[in-house]
């Protein structure tokens, strides 16, 4: 497998060095993106599989006997190019630092209660169990999928054991009804789950040229009958978490060539048992593990490495550590990579916010390698996935519990909290300062106790908690520019 991913980084080396050139020699080099709005994100431009290019033999040559002055006029541009590139992160990163950014709120039709994005696409899930997506750019509302019946009219019916309890863990005091977990995929598939009678993950295509109404077509539920309460995509596969304490994943290998179908195929290929109420699940796609967090306070590391062995990691953050008992528990977690301002080793480590409002970092273990190889694509060491030192707690903490967290980019952490508001970390490390590396930038305030769903491309936030509309930062345009 090590191996493997060696191979990898140096072709996804030489793919991206060439698609500089091509572009510098005017020359087609694209990413392959969604069907409906051809924008790309982050994730996707990071996939290696899905780089392509366009080489016109009019335009772009690797003939031997291109001369010299052409080579050094080609290394140049590059080279100035490159530059242009840098300078312009460092100014979007500088931005966020400084919380400066354009904003602008985009209304819906209804509470919104989740948001996943994939930009400039918006799946929003409501406080009536419809589904929404929203363009970020225009603020047109373009599809909508409509739950079988209103959630809304059960608000007085008295609720299942098993419903009151994972809502109770899952939003404690401010249970805003609707969807319970959402999913929206770079193919434009959208999962949702909701409180309905019947449980399950409702399937969502969006399709702007589909003759269903606002483009939403139904792809029909999985496990019928079952409370999900959280969901995670990961390329093609679809990862849950359920209030009985499972974790599966279901493969959609094929499901662009099902237009016609009324249901997507599926198979579930992998499931584990982790006990409690799953509250949350994030993949991280570098290091191929996917993150759950659980009602019995664990946050567990899975990883698939193929299709008859899977690995799993518990960590137990040190919550409310000074009691025999404790009611506190990780509603969400992830894996961040702290930047180091010594040198240009590359650390990870799992965040983790609590029902308390407290938030942990763990360091993690990278296998060692060549500094070439361990820079292009990390792995981690399952056998050993966490650093011996205690886990770093971050402050001020949130005052109500911790909802969300997302990362823009290395070195930067964002936290939403029911106390309405998102708090900005730098997680710069030092080997010569062991007390930097967590501290609060600034807080952004002003929105409710629903703020549950933070996304980030590095340029710019979405985010949820303002009633019936999502809120859009960009960090690539200064507000002195408006």
């Amino acid at each position: 497998m090590t191996e493997t991913r060696r191979m990898i980084s140096g072709a996804f080396l030489l793919a991206t060095t060439l698609m500089l050139l091509a572009t510098e020699r005017g020359v087609s080099a694209f990413v392959s993106t969604s069907p409906t709005f051809g924008v790309s994100t982050t994730a996707q431009q990071h996939k290696q599989s899905t780089i392509l290019f366009a080489l016109e033999s009019d335009d772009f040559s690797l003939d031997d006997n291109t001369s010299d002055n052409n080579n050094d006029d080609l290394l140049t541009a590059l080279k100035k190019r490159q530059l242009d590139l840098s300078q312009s992160q460092e100014e979007i990163q500088q931005r966020w630092r400084t919380a400066d950014c354009q904003r602008r709120s985009l209304e819906l039709p209804d509470w919104v209660r989740r948001v996943s994005v994939q930009y400039p696409l918006a799946a929003c899930g409501s406080s009536s169990g419809d589904v929404y997506v929203i363009h970020c750019e225009s603020g047109d509302v373009i599809g909508r999928g409509q739950t079988e019946e209103d959630q809304r009219k059960y608000a007085d019916v008295p609720m299942s054991p098993e419903l009151m309890t994972a809502t109770k863990q899952l939003f404690g005091d401010f249970d805003g009804g609707g969807t319970l977990a959402l999913a929206f995929s770079d193919n434009n598939l959208i999962a949702h789950a909701g409180r309905n009678r019947n449980g399950g993950v409702e399937l969502w295509k969006f399709d702007a040229s589909s003759d269903a109404a606002m483009g939403l077509v139904s792809k029909g539920i999985l496990l019928e009958d079952t409370l999900v309460t959280s969901l995670e995509w990961a390329q093609d596969d679809l990862w849950i978490g359920t209030q009985d304490g499972r974790v599966l994943v279901y493969s959609f290998d094929d499901y662009d060539d099902e237009e016609d179908e009324e249901d997507l195929s599926s198979e579930l290929t992998q499931k584990w048992k982790v006990g409690g109420t799953v509250l949350s699940l994030s993949y991280h796609e570098e290091l191929d593990v996917t993150v759950v967090t659980t009602s019995k306070g664990k946050v567990e590391l899975l990883s698939v490495e193929d299709s008859t062995r899977s690995q799993q990691r518990v960590f137990h953050p040190p919550f409310d550590s000074g009691r025999m008992r404790s009611n506190v528990f990780p509603l969400c977690a992830i894996i961040v990579e702290q930047k180091n301002d010594n040198n240009n080793s590359r650390q990870f480590a799992l965040a983790c916010g609590g029902n308390d409002g407290s938030i942990f970092l763990q360091s993690l273990n990278l296998i060692q390698g060549p500094t070439e190889t361990t820079l292009a694509i990390p792995e981690l060491d399952f056998d050993k996935p966490f650093v011996g030192t205690p886990a770093k707690s971050l402050t001020p903490a949130h005052v109500r519990p911790c909802k969300t967290l997302v990362t823009p980019f290395p070195g930067i952490m964002l936290s939403g909290g029911t106390d309405g508001t998102i708090r900005v970390w730098d997680l710069t490390v030092s080997s010569e300062d062991t007390k930097k590396g967590g501290q609060g930038l600034y807080i952004m305030a002003g929105f409710k106790v629903w703020l549950g769903s933070l996304w980030s491309d590095g340029t710019r936030l979405v985010t949820d908690g303002a009633d019936n509309t999502i809120m859009v930062c960009d960090f690539g345009k200064s507000f002195q520019d408006e």
